[in-house]
């Protein structure tokens, strides 16, 4: 086993040879004679063709692997590490005005090759910019959270990279393959667009998410390539007398010639584009069904049974955006409003048991969608400053409960869809989570007091109600916060409603 001082460096190179295969690493030799005890045997009879080779090499590796473990934990070789991998990344240029100023991902192709970089833009030019908003959540699977991916920003004046996710490296790889010859496309994505290292800049870019969003030309769905499926049981068993599994699996693989070594390793390819297509003849083209209505539905499962639907942050993504496409995987691309037809039409995501909680979150979505849109859409623009929106207290009943890595982020990741609200978004240790829960406090008794069909005493028990719902099922604090919270939620209740509506 190795401990103290010089598991770090060691467990590093490993992790990023083994993750990133194809980032060279300088280190490897280091990481590899730090291997434990059996590793180094395993990788001498592996090399070693005969028993005295084998012998050779594992004594080499026997001999000096203290002399190179001693020397990775030494502070000289961890910061020439450290210098190693800084020289590689990216270095983002401040925002003139991170309050009105954005960055977007532009990607062009041009003589043959496809060059990236980021680009900045102010909010007044947004209206006249054609650009795609992505929606998408950072990690798939669990074991997404411990692996990086470098993107290469060549066409920015350092020619460096950034480290992105695995779903968000394959859909930027396939988002490439969508730019036609000669021509430029220009894209926003939060985890490239955004300073993640800079809380500040943080703080001001949530403030711009219902403009981004609203004004985009497209917004894309992005689900990645890991979607369950239902194969083997009953929905696709219906077709399997026709293709086999291991058909759609050679037909799809075939089908895109220029998937690059790292996106297979990554994700596999959907086994079923047939499904896909039959379904989007069949809502696009009025063609009659080619399979029966429960093949459909398990489609159509597939995309809402999705931990996409349960993050907090694609809420008002996918309600502030307009024109909406729903990427399932490498092929299958789906128009928003027809999923959303063809799942009431099918019942998929009702109160019925069978449901998953994915599939109904994925539906209370699409319904409140369609709801602010059928309310707003006739008014004027649905960006007409608080027009378009939710109370507060409507938007956290409904969405409160999403999941998301900051508690601060329940609130913060529903402004865009909020119609008024005066509340402050800071992510420093200074500004704790009990003062963002008064101010939401305050702004819901605001809300619940300026309504003059309510009695008072009705107004006084619906929020009591909300702040039940506050500690113990939306934000759920504890502690010194539990405590600061209750104390002003008794206080806010005495003053003045219309004090505190904003």
């Amino acid at each position: 086993m190795i401990g103290g001082p010089n598991q770090s460096l060691s467990h590093t190179c490993v992790t990023y040879q083994a993750e990133c295969p194809y980032v060279p690493c300088p280190f490897f030799i280091i990481s590899t004679t730090c291997t434990p005890h059996f590793a180094m045997q395993e990788t001498a009879l592996k090399w070693g063709r005969r028993a005295r080779n084998a012998a050779l090499v594992y004594s080499m590796f026997y001999a000096t692997w203290p002399a190179f473990l001693a020397i990775a934990g030494t502070p000289a070789v961890e910061a020439a590490y450290k210098n190693w991998n800084n020289s590689y990344l990216y270095e983002y240029r401040p925002l003139k005005n991170p309050k009105s100023t954005l960055r977007l991902l532009k990607i062009e192709r041009k003589n043959g090759r496809v060059t990236r970089e980021l680009i900045h833009i102010n909010t007044d030019e947004l209206p006249g910019t054609q650009y795609s908003a992505l929606s998408y959540v950072w990690h798939i699977e669990p074991e997404d959270r411990r692996r990086k991916c470098r993107y290469l920003l060549d066409g920015s004046p350092s020619g460096k990279t950034v480290w992105v996710t695995p779903n968000l490296f394959i859909f930027l790889k396939q988002f490439e393959r969508t730019v036609e010859r000669d021509t430029a496309e220009l894209i926003y994505i939060d985890g490239l667009c955004i300073n993640q290292e800079s809380q500040s800049e943080k703080a001001d870019q949530i403030r711009l998410m219902r403009q981004v969003y609203g004004r985009a030309t497209k917004t894309i769905v992005w689900l990645g390539t890991a979607i369950k499926y239902y194969d083997g049981r009953d929905d696709f068993s219906a077709v399997a007398d026709s293709k086999t599994h291991d058909d759609y699996s050679s037909e799809d693989n075939s089908s895109v010639d220029d998937s690059s070594e790292e996106e297979n390793e990554l994700y596999p390819h959907d086994p079923y584009p047939e499904y896909h297509y039959s379904l989007w003849e069949y809502m696009y083209n009025n063609k009659e069904p080619e399979y029966p209505d429960s093949v459909y539905r398990a489609v159509l499962r597939r995309i809402c049974d999705h931990v996409y639907w349960e993050r907090l942050w694609i809420v008002q993504e996918c309600l502030l955006a307009g024109e909406t496409e729903i990427w399932c995987d490498f092929q299958s691309r789906f128009n928003w409003d027809d999923i959303d037809r063809v799942m009431r039409e099918m019942g998929i995501g009702g109160d019925d048991v069978k449901w998953t909680d994915y599939e109904r979150k994925a539906r209370k979505i699409f319904d409140t969608k369609r709801e602010l849109y059928d309310a707003f859409q006739p008014q004027s623009t649905v960006l007409t400053p608080y027009v378009y929106g939710l109370d507060m207290k409507d938007a956290l009943y409904r969405f409160g409960r999403q999941k998301c890595s900051d508690m601060k982020d329940n609130v913060y990741g529903l402004l865009g869809i909020i119609k008024r609200h005066d509340i402050e978004v800071r992510y420093d240790a200074q500004w704790p989570i009990d003062k963002v829960v008064i101010q939401v406090l305050e702004q819901v008794w605001g809300e619940i007091g300026v309504d003059s069909k309510i009695p008072p005493a009705e107004k006084v028990r619906e929020y009591n109600r909300f702040v039940h719902f506050v500690l113990n099922k939306c934000f759920r604090p504890s502690g010194e916060a539990r405590r600061l919270i209750s104390s002003a939620a008794s206080r806010i209740a005495l003053a003045d409603p219309a004090s505190s509506h904003n």
